[in-house]
């Protein structure tokens, strides 16, 4: 099924990359088509501009004659205004003169009417005798100053008639040169009106023709933004099919990808599985040679007990043969003693022989019975004592061993910084046991069994913790009932505080988590894999409630050594470095690991079955 939906992907690809071209050309020939068009709006936008701002200018110089043609008319309403005030008050004047000058005709002919009548009735006697008939002399002056007064009344009233009639003509002449003056600026500002009004039909038509092409420019501006708008339109919907396109071609290149992780994938679950595999069939094989020598010994022993066996099984049977033998012929003897007394003497001598025959038979078959139970019993001996050896020199080995990574750890904690640990209980000073020799022998003259024996070089080397060492240690540890998976999370906890270091696996410079776990097994002489993850696959599974010191605990990406009392050591993270951590279940457990098969014990082989 995933086959034939990836092909149908890939079909789908190829149609889409053969499509691509032709949608690409279409693009290519809108957004040319596309450039033109802006190209021109462009242009016809910078023409509207031009024409618009021409219009603009002939619009303000209309205004602005409009404005002077506005003044103009209002000066010639002025002026004109002026000039009817102008004839009115000239009309004024005219009839004020005219009135001026009939009041002076009227004193003037009064003047005259008064002095003819003087005159021409005696000669001024008349005066004279209005003069004399004064009654005293103030009444005489009173009359001479009223004469007086009289005749300077008139003679003043003339002057003073005479020059209203003078400052009435000079307003006259004034406003009639007012008039004309004012005449001559109305027919000026009338030129200019007129002259206004041509150049402002003018302007007016101009100012239509612009905005008559600006109308056209315009409307050309709307169809090219129309075609633009049409020709976006259009290359949205090719940019949305080229998404879509591209959706699909990516959803396939997604589905290629998955492809090839699933397949990348199954092929590491094939490799961790040949490479579990192939662990496996080492541990077989290892266990399958551990199982051949033991059986060896163990055939090798019951030969050994098979032949002692049978050679006291042949001594039993020779002496019940001898004894049925002797009874048998005893009774023979009798018969015969009774049945033939003449023979006596030949049979009892006859009797005698077989007697001394089968006594040498017997005798030469008890000395190979105990010549076959001597060579086994020397063989168990041998091979005891070879086992022995062989345990002692293991132990030198392990001791020398032990001591060469106490002194480079001594050497490097000496040197290292003290690193960040998580809550940890301190860590009591041992209490010093006896040192064992290698002779088998406590410094205090105590014999050692063989298992403690096997243990004495850890404690010779100070790389076992005693009783308080680790949080959970059994007290009972450094005895002979101690088991591997105690000894190895002791062994794991003196390197408490070691530096994390990426791709590590040194117990002294410093290690990584798997390395941690690695390099502690190592010393046992088993050998893991350096991937955490793989280290989850080796040896059988146990649950949390099953756990014991020396389990692997794996989580996601990450390995520990479980210690008891629901607590681990591992190699935790760069700048904190190897730390004992509680409780177990600080995080998600992947699974629990035991590694029952392999491992190598300086200890007699019944602790590695016992764990």
């Amino acid at each position: 099924m995933k086959k034939r939906i990836v092909s149908l992907l890939l079909a789908a690809v190829m149609v889409i990359s053969s499509i691509t071209p032709v949608m690409a050309d279409r693009e290519s020939d809108v957004r040319s088509q596309q450039a033109e068009a802006q190209s021109a709006l462009s242009s016809t936008i910078s023409q509207i501009d031009v024409d618009a701002s021409i219009s603009a200018s002939l619009d303000a110089e209309i205004v602005d004659l409009d404005t002077q043609a506005v003044n103009l008319m209002t000066s010639i309403g002025v002026l004109e205004n002026d000039i009817s005030d102008t004839e009115e008050q000239i009309k004024q004047k005219k009839k004020e003169l005219k009135a001026a000058n009939a009041k002076r005709d009227a004193q003037e002919e009064g003047m005259k009417a008064r002095i003819q009548y003087l005159y021409e009735n005696g000669q001024n006697l008349s005066f004279l005798s209005y003069l004399l008939s004064a009654d005293d002399l103030e009444d005489f002056l009173n009359r001479v100053s009223y004469t007086q007064d009289l005749s300077q009344y008139d003679r003043e009233q003339l002057l003073a008639y005479e020059e209203s009639i003078r400052k009435i003509e000079s307003i006259k002449t004034n406003l009639e040169n007012s008039r004309s003056i004012l005449e001559e600026e109305k027919n000026s500002l009338d030129g200019q009106h007129e002259s206004l009004e041509a150049i402002l039909s003018e302007k007016k038509q101009q100012s239509a023709n612009y905005k008559a092409e600006v109308a056209a420019l315009q409307s050309r501006a709307d169809e090219l933004t129309a075609k633009i708008a049409a020709q976006n339109a259009e290359l949205r919907q090719i940019e949305e099919q080229k998404r879509i396109e591209e959706e699909r071609r990516r959803q396939a290149e997604e589905e290629e990808r998955r492809r090839r992780e699933e397949e990348a994938e199954r092929l590491r679950q094939e490799s961790i599985a040949a490479e579990k595999a192939r662990q496996e069939a080492e541990a077989a094989e290892k266990a399958r040679l551990a199982a051949e020598a033991e059986e060896k010994a163990r055939k090798d022993a019951e030969a050994a007990e098979k032949a002692r066996q049978e050679a006291e099984s042949a001594e039993k049977a020779r002496l019940a043969a001898e004894a049925e033998e002797k009874a048998r012929k005893e009774a023979e003897a009798a018969e015969k003693a009774q049945k033939e007394a003449e023979a006596k003497a030949a049979a009892d001598a006859a009797a005698k022989a077989e007697a001394e025959r089968a006594r040498k038979e017997a005798e030469e078959k008890k000395a190979a019975a105990e010549k076959a139970r001597q060579e086994a019993e020397a063989a168990e001996k041998a091979r005891q004592e070879a086992a022995e050896e062989k345990a002692r020199q293991e132990a030198e080995a392990a001791a020398s061993e032990a001591a060469r990574l106490a002194a480079e750890q001594a050497a490097a904690q000496s040197a290292a910084q003290s690193s960040v640990q998580e809550s940890v209980p301190a860590t009591p000073t041992p209490t010093p046991s006896p040192v064992p020799q290698s002779s088998g022998i406590y410094s205090d003259g105590r014999a050692l069994s063989a298992a403690a024996q096997a243990n004495s070089f850890y404690q010779a080397t100070g790389c076992m913790y005693q009783t308080g060492a680790r949080p959970g240690a059994n007290p009972a540890y450094a005895t002979d009932n101690a088991n591997i998976g105690t000894q190895i999370a002791d062994y794991a906890v003196q390197f408490n505080g070691i530096p994390y270091v990426r791709g590590g696996a040194n117990l002294v410079t410093g290690c990584d988590c798997s390395g941690f776990v690695y390099a502690i097994y190592q010393h046992f002489g088993v050998t893991l894999s350096r991937d955490p993850n793989i280290q989850g696959t080796q040896g059988r599974a146990v649950s949390l409630a099953e756990a014991k010191p020396g389990d692997i605990v794996v989580y996601a990406n990450h390995s520990s050594i479980y210690i008891g009392n629901n607590t681990i050591i591992n190699a935790s993270e760069p700048g904190v470095g190897v730390v004992i951590r509680s409780p177990v279940t600080y995080r998600g457990i992947v699974t629990i690991r035991r590694i029952a098969a392999g491992l190598k014990s300086p200890a007699a082989f019944s602790m590695y079955r016992a764990w």
